[in-house]
């Protein structure tokens, strides 16, 4: 994994974007630098925190291999990411797929924005990946 950009180190010492209450730097920092998650819900709450760091590599990284797109797309101006809540975690299937519901919050523009989305993850070479999500009228 690369160096910490600007953002990561700012909010090394403070609370984790991804609201888990630890620091960043006991949270999703060993993850983005290369600790293997181990669970779909940590990978889940590392990828939030990636988009409200602008860490791009590890987004990419951590995306299935079937269903990583070729860029990570960007709005302009970015979006801003300030507050993640799990609403239900579903532990490995039959299939080897696991499902994590959340409602994330963000600042587009100055606008509030959420969405309650249901992210599917799969293991690819023994390490948890975000494969696809689906976007839900209400929490379920």
């Amino acid at each position: 994994m690369s160096s910490l950009n600007k953002k990561q180190k700012k909010i090394l010492n403070e609370k984790c974007p991804c609201q888990s209450s630890e620091k960043y730097q006991d949270c999703c920092y060993p993850i983005h630098m290369g600790q293997n998650p181990i669970t779909a819900e940590k990978l889940m709450r590392s990828r939030f925190s990636a988009f409200a760091l602008d860490n791009d590599e590890y987004l990419m990284t951590s995306w299935h291999s079937t269903t990583r797109p070729p860029e990570i797309l960007k709005e302009d101006p970015p979006l801003q990411w300030i507050y993640l809540k799990i609403i239900k975690t579903e532990v490995e299937n039959e299939r080897g797929e696991s499902f994590v519901t959340f409602e994330a919050r963000y600042r587009d523009n100055g606008k509030a924005g959420k969405f309650i989305e249901r992210s599917r993850f799969m293991r690819e070479e023994s390490m948890w990946k975000y494969l696809d999500g689906e976007f839900l009228k209400t929490a379920i």
